[in-house]
């Protein structure tokens, strides 16, 4: 998920970071009182990033590299440089308000949702996530950790992605990559994002299609699904003001074949777009991580195949029948 957190910060002059020319004093400005039209893009700015191969990149027209994807891109820091800082025409809708988030009112439903999050959610998951920017799809290694809260509106999903993809065994809880706790190419250990579920309804099969089949993956040829459960969530960034997501969900709890004792929770989930306003919510088609399939879906941003971690709460795994939306 690749919405970057964005801490609350102030826009100062960048002569000696951007050279960006915004108009008025060095003093902290008030995102409210900015004037956007004295907003300029520094056009001496270079964004650099890692390659496929691992190589460093760079793009000296780089806002403008930036606006061809800007829910990517304007969120990070390239080189101790804050994107939104160096481009802040391009990226004025990243520029965080120093007024805390506005909370949904608690007589809000959009229609057929529920406030909360699905119980069989609940816990740590590590698996592979596929973020589609433009016409290139990059695999990452990702850790999610749901965290229901005491207070029903307050659900938490803390997530946390590095570009370094391999050597994770979900299934084992093990790592095998001298990389994997390397730097990220923001510069950062990780790329992380912290969300409330805010939001919750279980779907349907649609009429004429079928759930994607995680025995598909070769980590899980020799299992059979043995239940599954399907649901929607609405989640919102709670560092980035109108920053709201729709997330599909596919549960299957898997058995070995050949000893049926043996099970595991796998968890698919496919996110959009980000919008503003709960009622404006656009998804994806459905939960998958077929690489063909999310590529083709113009609604999808990513993917990923995650499994329930054990020794973490809720342990041991919910009981199928406490699964709030079991097929």
């Amino acid at each position: 998920m690749k919405i970057l957190l964005l801490f609350v910060s102030t826009l100062l002059l960048c002569n000696t970071v951007c050279g960006i020319a915004v108009g008025g004093d060095s003093a902290a400005i008030d995102e409210s009182s900015r004037n956007l039209k004295k907003l300029r893009d520094d056009k001496k700015f270079v964004y650099f990033f890692e390659n496929k191969e691992g190589e460093e990149t760079q793009k000296k027209k780089g806002c403008k590299f930036v606006a061809k994807n800007k829910e990517k891109r304007c969120p990070k820091t390239i080189k101790g440089e804050k994107v939104v800082d160096c481009c802040p025409k391009t990226c004025k809708d990243f520029i965080v308000s120093k007024k805390p988030p506005t909370m949904a009112p608690t007589t809000f439903f959009p229609e057929g949702f529920e406030i909360g999050m699905a119980t069989e959610l609940a816990g740590m998951w590590v698996g592979w996530e596929l973020y589609k920017e433009g016409n290139v799809t990059t695999p990452y290694s990702t850790t999610a950790r749901f965290m229901p809260s005491t207070f029903q509106e307050s659900n938490f999903l803390y997530w946390s992605s590095v570009t370094h993809y391999g050597g994770v065994d979900p299934l084992a809880g093990s790592v095998e990559n001298s990389n994997y706790f390397g730097l990220s190419d923001t510069g950062l250990p990780w790329d992380d994002v912290l969300l409330d579920v805010k939001y919750k309804k279980c779907t349907e099969i649609s009429e004429g299609h079928s759930e994607y089949d995680v025995t598909t993956n070769e980590m899980f040829k020799d299992f059979v699904v043995v239940a599954t459960s399907s649901f929607c969530s609405l989640d919102e960034n709670l560092l980035l003001e109108y920053h709201k997501v729709c997330e599909l969900y596919l549960i299957s709890r898997i058995a070995k074949i050949d000893d049926p004792s043996e099970t595991y929770d796998v968890a698919v989930l496919t996110y959009g777009h980000t919008f503003e306003g709960y009622n404006n919510y656009a998804c994806a088609n459905r939960a998958t991580f077929d690489v063909k399939e999310l590529e083709s879906d113009p609604n999808a941003v990513g993917s990923a195949l995650l499994v329930r971690q054990a020794g973490f709460a809720p342990t041991p795994a919910p009981n199928l029948t406490d699964w709030e939306c079991l097929h």
